[in-house]
């Protein structure tokens, strides 16, 4: 109800203490969008930065060490999971989002026992 009133000019015509709740109600949102951008960013460098490293040394210092097998696949998997991450940090991180997850998965879970144990259970 309040987020409605502060859309717009309507900001300015809000009483003071009406105002201020609108204010720190912005702060706490920009705050948690802040978060979840942080940690979608640090998932990024943290899934491709093995694989740069590697990919640096099979370069620059000529490790063939590093070019073949498992020492090359690990880097390259954990990169490619890059993209995986930032939906689940959002699912996450979201609580709309996150309530309407468990209310699936509840239901996901209902399904499955009348389909498995036909409604026995």
């Amino acid at each position: 109800e309040g987020w409605n009133r502060i859309k717009g000019d309507g900001f300015q015509r809000l009483p003071t203490e009406e105002r201020k709740k609108a204010k720190n109600m912005m702060r706490a949102a920009e705050k948690k969008i802040s978060n979840v951008v942080a940690i979608i960013i640090i998932s990024f460098f943290i899934s491709w930065t093995p694989y740069t490293i590697v990919n640096l040394l099979v370069t620059f210092d000529k490790a063939d060490f590093f070019a073949t097998g498992i020492n090359a696949t690990i880097p390259a998997i954990l990169a490619k999971t890059s993209t995986v991450w930032s939906p689940i940090i959002y699912c996450f991180m979201n609580g709309e989002v996150r309530t309407a997850n468990m209310k699936t998965l509840a239901h996901l879970k209902r399904r499955i026992r009348i389909l498995y144990f036909g409604g026995r259970i």
